[in-house]
């Protein structure tokens, strides 16, 4: 278990009878690397099947979308099952996201709107739980005790971003509008992220909106990140980014500087340099430095 610190037999051998003519067309595709990686999705164990989904997105081969769907709605007939697993649903809509292929669309929708059902309002008060952090039963909270140990509502909130990466749609956009009034906060900065995928200015009125009446701080970050993301101007939304790199939530400094990097101004600079003088957090630090480098050697390669 590692730690995070605060995230069918198919054709194998082919008989030389049916081997293609001459100039007929030839799939290109790997197919043993694909049968190797359908092997570990249809294992059985958790861990066997995020390695088969690993495999198949590290190929981002199109003839792996429906093995990819298929883990992703589960098994409704063996609730139990670990194909079932959240981590499962997290991992496989990440690599439909890499597919950048819009045929898994209508599978990530269903997904999203049946299992979005079951997550609820942020907690009111101190979570109980493993080291004071969440496990993968909470229906409310992101927080997660381990890489394996990931909750419904970081993975509903991993298909709203794959629903942004992929090419857009009128249903896909119906639901990322809906999630961003949703009664977790978590799922509304998710539906912000899945905003700035899609780099549409036309959410640019709904996102302003709903930071007028946000209440939740790490989301107010996330949904100024993903305007900035998408004006990428040094305006108010800048600043405001700038300002929440001083912030004392350790998270909100982290997505802050996410917001500045999809921006890409190097006006940023003097930002990134006030908040590393004085970061007590090493891998918040490791990750604004590296933040800070990306962004002026850019311009200012050494």
């Amino acid at each position: 278990m590692k730690f995070f610190t605060p995230y069918w037999i198919g054709v194998l051998l082919l008989p030389i009878a049916l081997l293609p003519e001459e100039g007929a067309y030839t799939p290109k595709e790997p197919i043993a690397y694909l049968e190797a990686a359908r092997e570990k999705i249809h294992s059985g164990e958790v861990p066997d099947i995020l390695k088969g989904i690993e495999l198949l997105s590290h190929q981002r081969s199109k003839m792996a979308i429906r093995d990819l769907t298929e883990v992703l709605a589960g098994d409704e007939n063996f609730p139990g099952s670990p194909v079932n697993d959240p981590s499962v649903k997290f991992f496989s809509a990440q690599a439909l996201a890499k597919m950048e292929d819009p045929t898994p669309i209508p599978d990530l929708i269903a997904q999203y709107k049946k299992n979005q059902e079951s997550i609820l309002e942020d907690p009111k008060s101190k979570r109980k739980a493993k080291d004071g952090v969440s496990t993968a039963s909470s229906k409310t909270s992101p927080y997660l005790y381990a890489t394996d140990d990931i909750s419904i509502v970081l993975a509903v909130g991993e298909i709203l971003r794959t629903l942004g990466i992929l090419k857009h749609t009128a249903e896909s956009e119906e639901v990322i509008k809906s999630a961003l009034s949703h009664k977790n906060s978590y799922i509304r900065a998710s539906s912000a992220d899945a905003m700035y995928y899609s780099q549409r200015k036309e959410y640019l009125p709904l996102l302003r909106d709903a930071l007028a009446n946000e209440k939740d701080e790490l989301t107010k970050v996330s949904l100024h990140a993903s305007i900035g993301g998408i004006e990428r101007l040094p305006n108010s939304t800048f600043y405001a980014l700038g300002e929440a790199l001083q912030k004392s939530n350790p998270e909100i400094r982290k997505k802050a500087s996410e917001g500045l990097i999809r921006m890409d101004l190097t006006l940023a600079g003097p930002f990134y340099e006030k908040a590393m003088a004085t970061e007590n957090k090493v891998w918040l630090y490791e990750s604004l430095k590296s933040d800070y480098k990306r962004l002026m050697s850019f311009r200012h390669p050494q």
